[in-house]
């Protein structure tokens, strides 16, 4: 009989993004039991609480999280874009491949002033403003990058 392995969840439940990724592994566990998740409370950018198990799937959005998750010394993955650990596994959405739909769904409408409202502090955001950005001049219509 295999071992359960105990895996810690470190991802915040606030927003969409996180609660598919939550959505994503809970369909992954139910397919390959025995599993043991650990899912603390946490508000976006907490240090979360010591935790001693197999591995760990977080979001690491900030330093201090880095360097908590560090010190565990157990597997991890991160599933954030803010790439504080640049030596583990990282999943990631494919910022290339949305702006390509959206771009492509609104040209279809027949759009031709664009724009993109972003946010300079997220690596996801900047990386979709390039994208579409560069798109929106290949497609030959006008384009504005509104930052907050």
């Amino acid at each position: 009989m295999r071992k359960r392995r105990s895996v810690a969840l470190l991802i915040v439940t606030s927003n969409a993004y996180a609660r598919g990724l939550l959505a994503g592994i809970m369909a992954y566990v139910r397919q390959h039991t025995p599993w043991s998740i650990y899912l603390p409370e946490l508000g976006r950018g907490d240090v979360p609480p010591t935790w001693r198990g197999d591995g760990i799937i977080a979001r690491i959005e900030t330093k201090a999280i880095a360097r908590a998750v560090a010190k565990t010394r157990l597997p991890v993955v991160d599933v954030s874009a803010g790439r504080h650990r640049k030596n583990i596994p990282w999943v990631e959405t494919d910022d290339g491949a949305i702006s390509k739909l959206a771009i492509e769904h609104l040209l279809e409408r027949g759009f031709r002033h664009l724009a993109f409202c972003g946010e300079r502090r997220f690596n996801w955001s900047r990386w979709r403003a390039e994208h579409v950005q560069k798109l929106a001049r290949e497609a030959g219509v006008d384009f504005h990058l509104y930052e907050s």
